[in-house]
């Protein structure tokens, strides 16, 4: 999730600046920067949620085995 927003705060900031300092366009749309930042959460929060629910519902002692 953390890199999904980096992602989506840091390309929409470099479109901004991008129209403010230069007279060409940038080349990206928001739906293109938006797409690949929710593909990128998307992807990451089966596996974080599956720590969030080891860690407090205490399935996972760190030993490998499951209770």
């Amino acid at each position: 999730m953390i890199v999904a927003a980096v992602w989506i705060a840091g390309i929409s900031l470099l479109k901004v600046l991008w129209l403010l300092l230069s007279k060409s366009g940038f080349g990206l749309t928001m739906n293109e920067i938006l797409l690949p930042g929710m593909v990128l959460a998307a992807v990451f929060t089966p596996v974080y949620l599956s720590m969030w629910i080891d860690k407090y519902t205490g399935a996972f002692k760190g030993s490998g085995e499951a209770k």
